[in-house]
């Protein structure tokens, strides 16, 4: 609901109980009045409809002044409440008010939707994860491994920096056994020369960045990892077109 709509409905709501304090007058032999307390409503209904002006119209609208100015000219006499004029009037004035609102809101825009962030690309190429989950299942259960690549890919989206080093270890010590090592040194040493260069990053750099992520303790100073800094996406999928072409028939 626009807020336009939100007021219109609130004067819609004085209007039906200002009608309502009109059936309340009595007439005296002198005069027709309220009692007391229903001139005390209708005081405080008048007073909420200019609060609802000023917020929809602004401060010293045509509409307030209006509405002010009727209620004032006819209010006072022997009982010093407002005459029945007045209340019949001021309903009147109150259902224009508004109508007005609902014909601005029927030509104000619609509010526009808050543009979406820009996603960073996934750090694991989607294509290369489906090769992964189409592999068949041999010698190696990839289950948890295609898990691990898919919260790195969530992670990343979700700017987590330091869950994003801490991952992609893990990931890295977790494929060994496909290469028959036992673990990564083993699995860069026996590489060819096409790809060491890539797993030699992913052996030196990337341990000290996740290090420092995973076991440094709490210090006076911190700077934060930055995107760049965890970015090993090459050096990834380098090891995981590796492992694709060694496990598919």
């Amino acid at each position: 609901m626009s807020q336009q709509q939100s007021f219109a409905d609130e004067l819609a709501d004085i209007v039906e109980r200002i009608k309502v304090i009109e059936t309340q007058f009595r007439r005296t032999r002198d005069s027709i009045s309220l009692t007391t307390e229903d001139e005390t409503t209708f005081r405080m209904l008048i007073t909420d409809a200019l609060s609802i002006y000023e917020l929809a119209f602004g401060k010293g609208s045509k509409f307030g002044r209006d509405l002010a100015e009727w209620v004032n000219s006819y209010s006072g006499g022997m009982s010093g409440g407002p005459s029945l004029y007045a209340v019949q009037g001021s309903h009147k004035l109150i259902e224009a008010a508004k109508r007005q609102m609902l014909r601005l809101q029927a030509i104000s825009p619609p509010a526009a939707a808050p543009p979406n962030p820009p996603l960073r690309p996934p750090y694991v190429d989607p294509t290369r994860l489906n090769e992964l989950r189409a592999l068949p299942k041999g010698a190696w259960d990839l289950t948890r491994f295609v898990r691990m690549l898919e919260e790195l890919n969530d992670a990343y989206e979700r700017g987590n920096f330091q869950t994003v080093p801490m991952l992609v270890r893990a990931i890295k010590d977790h494929v060994p056994p496909i290469f028959g090592e036992a673990n990564f040194a083993g699995v860069f040493n026996s590489s060819t020369k096409s790809i060491k260069g890539n797993l030699e990053h992913l052996e030196n750099s990337l341990k000290h960045i996740a290090d420092g992520q995973l076991h440094m303790q709490i210090r006076r100073s911190e700077v934060l990892p930055t995107e760049g800094q965890v970015d090993f996406r090459r050096d990834l999928d380098v090891l995981l077109a590796e492992i694709v072409r060694r496990l598919k028939p």
